[in-house]
């Protein structure tokens, strides 16, 4: 009854109302956690062998979500509360995917109305949180202790919980943590007794912390990485540094914790490194002496100086000829650590995985073991479209196996840091990480960053960051956050990180340089070891609607983006890290070749530039795979504005009736969200792999095949007569998202002008089947995307064979994956289902094009004098540019067969530069397409 009346009151009042005027710790930016450990390097310890000390928690928990904190239940973590009758939900989980609350895509800005430090403000009335203020999650379950636990220390484990949290134990409270791509561990020891105990987590959608997290991404909530439980002896190896260089030095710190009036004498760490299970060399060190309980003179003046430096290397290991660890060599040997008695009883072992690599820069260079090194990068968020947040191991090696057959070499990890099992991944498959801290805010632009109040909250993301993962060798980068202006308190995060690890540079595009006005340029802050920026251009000259020919302005879409090479090829920069020479920072871009849709327009130019200057050090492109989500029944039962939807549909921003939205823009992958593979995958493994024509072709049997024999001109037939009654003049594509952009500026013109129906001036000239159409491209027309004639045809004609470039789709600045063969494919394979319906499946420098049907009848067009690009579709131009989602889209019963004789490339320009010049149709040029047609 008690329970029943707790929501009845809920429902009843204000959504703040019950909270007006209280203190919470998840709006005070001075309370990041309570009873939280210290952030340490990520082991599980164990006794004998691995888990033997450890249950988790995840699984299935009773569960009760509500819209605002008011509704939840106080006291629900009481030992005698009756919560049979909530739900079920695993853990780990994000609630919205399982029908609880509303997903929400936001590029850049809160869900929620800024106010800081506080989430709990009344937003516009049309926004989601109006109603769903702040999500809160309610979890019971219970678990048992070992008879063996009771002797020792028992903590608590949490990967990740978005975004606050308090946890209870048997009715008393724990404490509370904040962070949600962090790890938090509580010490439970006095809150568990013998046999079973009760847990109760209360999780908060938003917090103070949201204000640093208001990344590119769907706004979850929830515990959305493992929970676990482990034990460990009274005295503990609380935590181990490990640093291996390419000379074969391991130096090895670790610290330890002691309880219950353990001093730790007459214990000491035995450290064994191995070698695929072979002993390569040893150091063994006394707990006491590192613990230094009397705080001894002679130690902290040896270990922690008045002046200077820290010393490191409590132990050290030192290997001959050792194995170093790159991505293309990814060795790696393991490090055993045991805690023994006096008496040689192991009491606690803990095993880390060392790479020996070495990180420098010089001469503007980034060096790996002493070779200098490009970054073929992705950015990656963790996104899957069934679960969301959670990330399964199949997941995780499916993307990791994709990336290497890409000759992808680097991941950013975007923006903050990933599961920990992403990180051992890496380290063993070979990729190298930038690690970046979960600090981004974007919708209060720099405010915080130059706000001292918040100096701490911006630490405490970059010290858990850097404890957890500072062992991975990996990690070849800290970066400090993402698109959160710069200030003191990036400042502080950079401090912080080189001091406490001088092998690893630091990364932050955020931390640049200005114009003083003076024609003086101030340099990007040395805070910084590399310059960085995004979605830059190349120096070739890009298309700018509306700007007169010869005019040295630029459309502000163009302007906006800098140019990579002219930062390169500037003097005076110098790097002040202590792995570097003192000579210029590298250049890189973080975010580039934005992959919304069909995307990727002259990544090869990108490529041909960074490979011209030495300082140039590649880039990250944005981003590995679409953010789409998979409709399921949970969804569907809960949301009724998504009946009749078919189940499995790939939805994007506010499908789910989430307000504020940024629609589609989360659909920029490489990849789609399932990751079925695009043809930008196969462009970026043609380019990052640095492969020639001719190496793409040999990997292809169909570009062996001899180039066909043109046929002889002829009267054509009747039914070629016929068809060509239906050929119409075409200049319109269904606008890709790059023509759509941040400023819709070439589709906004093309609708403008009524593109889409519109049939410029086509002079038809026939001799026999061959035909001539030459076109004229009024002035008063915007930039074209295709120039060309569209032939509606039965649908039965669906076989398709063409010679020219294949054997996915392609366009004049995206087809270097793409070798000219003889191809065979069916007009239902041509089409991409990118998640917003819009153009592709076109190939470019065709000699023919055939469309057969089952019962063999067939139509050949062959180019007479100059190749043609085409596209055979089931879909229409207009039919396409009509829709907004991929489900929707429905065979119309015809093929549709496009031959141009120019297309418009594809740029970048969905958040980017626009298409280069050279890849578009010149207005002021005859263009002629000269065909033969048979049957």
């Amino acid at each position: 009854m008690k329970q029943i009346l707790y929501s009845l009151i809920g429902l009843l009042l204000p959504a703040t109302s019950m909270l007006a005027g209280e203190h919470h710790d998840w709006e005070d930016n001075h309370v990041l956690q309570i009873n939280r450990e210290p952030a340490r390097a990520y082991f599980i310890p164990y006794a004998e062998h691995k888990g033997d000390r450890m249950v988790t928690l995840n699984g299935e928990w009773q569960f009760r979500w509500t819209k605002t904190p008011n509704e939840r239940i106080r006291d629900f973590y009481r030992t005698d509360f009756d919560a049979s009758t909530w739900d079920k939900l695993a853990v780990p989980a994000n609630w919205e995917v399982n029908g609880y609350g509303t997903p929400i895509y936001i590029s850049a800005g809160y869900p929620f109305k800024i106010d800081p430090p506080y989430v709990m403000r009344e937003p516009k009335k049309e926004w989601t949180t109006y109603v769903e203020r702040n999500p809160t999650g309610q979890y019971r379950r219970t678990f048992t202790i070992p008879d063996a636990w009771q002797k020792g220390q028992t903590f608590l484990r949490f990967e990740g919980v978005m975004s606050a949290f308090y946890v209870w134990i048997n009715g008393q409270r724990v404490g509370y943590s904040q962070g949600s791509m962090e790890p938090s561990e509580f010490n439970i020891t006095n809150y568990i007794k013998k046999g079973e105990n009760q847990i109760a987590i209360e999780v908060y959608k938003y917090s103070d912390g949201s204000y640093l997290e208001d990344q590119d991404f769907w706004r979850f909530g929830g515990i959305h990485r493992d929970v676990l439980i482990y034990h460990t002896p009274d005295v503990r190896i609380r935590d181990v540094a490990v640093r291996a260089s390419m000379d074969g030095v391991l130096q090895i710190n670790p610290q330890f914790a002691v309880y219950r009036g353990e001093t730790g004498e007459d214990y000491r760490l035995v450290a064994t490194l191995l070698d695929a299970n072979r002993p390569v060399g040893g150091d063994t060190v006394a707990a006491a002496e590192i613990l230094d309980l009397q705080h001894k003179a002679a130690r902290m003046n040896e270990w922690y100086p008045q002046r200077g430096h820290r010393k490191f290397n409590r132990m050290e290991i030192k290997v001959a000829n050792a194995k170093l660890w790159s991505v293309e060599q990814p060795y790696l040997y393991t490090l055993r650590l045991q805690l023994q008695k006096a008496d040689g009883t192991v009491v606690e072992q803990v095993t880390q995985k060392v790479g020996f690599r070495t990180i420098q820069i010089k001469g503007g260079q980034l060096l790996i073991n002493g070779k200098a090194i490009k970054i073929r990068g992705v950015n990656r968020h963790e996104h899957d479209p069934y679960t969301a947040r959670v990330m399964s191991e199949q997941r995780m090696l499916q993307d990791l196996r994709l990336m290497k057959a890409a000759n992808i070499n680097a991941v950013r990890l975007a923006h903050y840091p990933n599961c920990p099992r992403w990180y051992e991944l890496c380290d063993s498959m070979g990729m190298y990480v930038m690690d970046e801290a979960d600090a981004e805010t974007h919708g209060l632009r720099g405010t915080l960053a130059s706000t001292p109040d918040w100096g701490d909250a911006f630490l405490d993301r970059a010290i858990r960051m850097a404890e957890r993962d500072k062992n991975h060798p990996c990690v070849i980068f800290w970066s400090l956050g993402n698109e959160s202006g710069y200030g003191p308190n990036q400042a502080a995060m950079s401090a912080w990180l080189h001091e406490f690890d001088p092998t690893r540079p630091v990364h932050y595009e955020g931390a640049q340089g200005n114009y003083t006005g003076k024609g003086e340029v101030i340099p990007d802050p040395s805070t910084v070891d590399v310059i960085s920026r995004f979605y830059p251009r190349v120096m070739q000259e890009y298309l700018n609607p509306g700007i007169p020919e010869g005019s040295d302005k630029e459309r502000a879409e163009n302007a906006r983006w800098e140019r990579l090479l002219e930062i390169a090829n500037k003097t005076g920069d110098r790097c002040t890290w202590v792995g570097s020479d003192g000579g210029p920072r590298p250049v890189l871009t973080s975010e580039y070749a934005h992959c919304m849709g069909n995307a990727l327009g002259n990544f090869k130019e990108y490529w041909d530039e960074i490979n011209s200057n030495p300082r140039m050090l590649g880039g990250f492109i944005w981003d590995w795979v679409d953010q789409g989500i998979a409709l399921n029944e949970k969804l569907e039962m809960r949301n009724e504005k998504l009946a009749g939807i078919p189940r499995g549909a790939i939805l994007y921003g506010g499908d789910f009736g989430d307000k504020p939205n940024l629609h589609a823009f989360c659909m920029n992958g490489v990849v789609l969200s399932d990751r079925t593979l695009t043809p930008k995958y196969y462009e970026v493994q043609a380019i990052y792999g640095g492969m020639s024509e001719q190496e793409i072709a040999d990997q292809h049997p169909e570009t062996k095949a001899a180039k066909p024999k043109v046929s002889k001109s002829k009267a054509p037939t009747s039914y070629i007569i016929h068809l060509t009654s239906n050929i119409k003049p075409q200049v319109f594509r269904a606008p890709t998202d790059n023509d759509k952009s941040f400023g819709n500026w070439l589709a906004k013109d093309w609708k403008r002008c009524g593109l889409d129906t519109l049939r410029i001036p086509m002079k038809t000239e026939q001799q026999g089947n061959e035909f001539t159409f030459t076109f004229e491209i009024p002035d008063s027309l915007p930039p074209l995307p295709r120039l060309g004639i569209v032939i509606e045809l039965p649908r039965e004609y669906e076989q398709l064979t063409w010679y020219g470039r294949g054997p996915w789709d392609n366009y004049p600045d995206r087809k270097q994956s793409c070798p000219i063969g003889l191809w065979k494919s069916t007009v239902s394979q041509q089409y991409v289902h990118y998640p917003r319906p819009q153009d592709s499946g076109n190939h470019e420098d065709c000699t023919f094009v055939e469309l057969k049907t089952k019962k063999g009848k067939k139509i050949r067009i062959e180019a007479v004098d100059d190749v043609f690009s085409f596209s055979a579709l089931p879909y229409s131009a207009q039919y396409l540019n009509s829709k907004t989602h991929d489900y929707e889209l429905q065979d119309q019963g015809k093929t549709y067969l496009s031959i141009n004789c120019a297309v418009m490339g594809l740029g970048n320009s969905s958040c980017g530069p626009g298409v280069l010049k050279k890849y578009t149709i010149d207005k002021n040029k005859k263009h002629q397409l000269k065909i033969r047609i048979t049957e």
